[in-house]
């Protein structure tokens, strides 16, 4: 059993994930869930109004990522880190994010990321 952590610090789930892998060494796994639109229910997809029951369409597994315990919290893997970037659109055509929502998501991620290599190439 892990120890409980103080979810009010603000960076709580890296330092929890940090006393994980690398401290407690223990490995870690997170599971992707995906809710499938069902065409013969009301299911918009641009009003996020309208709950999508999961007794209408249940959570389904579409990803594990298995994290072996390691040592990940060093300068030389966080100056990695923060001259990457990631966001849904690098995946499959057919897996990216749609709608209005997602759409404005997207700049976001975007600028952000722009943002943040300018910000470490001036560093």
């Amino acid at each position: 059993m892990l120890p409980k952590q103080n979810q009010n610090l603000p960076n709580f789930l890296r330092n929890a994930l940090n006393q994980q892998l690398s401290t407690d060494r223990v490995p870690a796994c997170f599971v992707l869930q995906i809710q499938r639109q069902d065409a013969n229910k009301y299911m918009p997809i641009e009003d996020t109004s309208v709950e999508w029951r999961e007794s209408d369409t249940p959570f389904e597994t579409v990803a594990r990522i298995n994290v072996p315990a390691q040592d990940f919290d060093t300068p030389a893997l966080n100056l990695q880190c923060d001259n990457q970037s990631f966001n849904p659109w690098f995946g499959l055509e057919a897996h990216r994010p749609i709608g209005g929502i997602n759409r404005l998501r997207k700049a976001v991620y975007e600028a952000v990321s722009d943002y943040r290599h300018s910000r470490n190439a001036e560093q």
